[in-house]
């Protein structure tokens, strides 16, 4: 990847983190094409009508690179990636939101997302795209197990950035539970 940081972006992820005793603290980014010119910025919304921690992730990257995660949490809630898939940050992220008692913003873009040609962000392999269901299959799954189904799930299911990834990547709608390909 030629993705690249800030170079202060630890310092600052760090020094807040200690502040405010945080399990993540999330920053923004910028996406920049091959010449490194910027082609968008995440900035986050925080939405404040929405459950506990799942007002930190929607309409704003549910990647895992653009937060910085406590050691702890990861340990004592046994959160892992999912191995040989595709978009296995969407569920990590997702839920390490839940089980985070506190989480911070940094509103910095401190790393900047080359977007590349035949990156996985920029691919047509629908079969490999359809694991972005199967990441957000694991979401719910992981939301029922901890009970919290109900207040989380319509949350994450319905935002954009939900919607912009399926459109982008995989080229289908999804209207309820019905899938159509385009």
């Amino acid at each position: 990847s030629d993705d690249y940081v800030d170079l202060d972006m630890l310092e600052k992820l760090y020094t807040k983190a200690k502040q405010n005793k945080s399990d993540i603290v999330i920053f923004e980014n910028d996406v920049v094409d091959e010449t490194y010119s910027k082609v968008d910025n995440n900035r986050i919304n925080v939405f404040e009508n929405c459950p506990n921690n799942f007002k930190y992730i929607l309409n704003s990257n549910v990647c895992v690179w653009n937060k910085l995660y406590k050691k702890d949490l990861i340990v004592e809630n046994d959160l892992s990636f999912r191995k040989g898939v595709w978009y296995e940050d969407i569920d990590f992220s997702a839920k390490s939101l839940v089980c985070a008692k506190n989480i911070s913003i940094v509103n910095e873009t401190l790393y900047h997302y080359l977007l590349r040609q035949g990156s996985i962000m920029n691919n047509s392999n629908v079969k490999r795209n359809l694991e972005l269901l199967e990441a957000f299959d694991e979401i719910k799954k992981y939301l029922q197990e901890k009970k919290v189904y109900k207040d989380y799930f319509f949350h994450i299911s319905t935002s954009s950035t939900t919607y912009y990834r399926l459109f982008n990547n995989l080229s289908i709608v999804i209207n309820y539970s019905v899938i159509i390909y385009l």
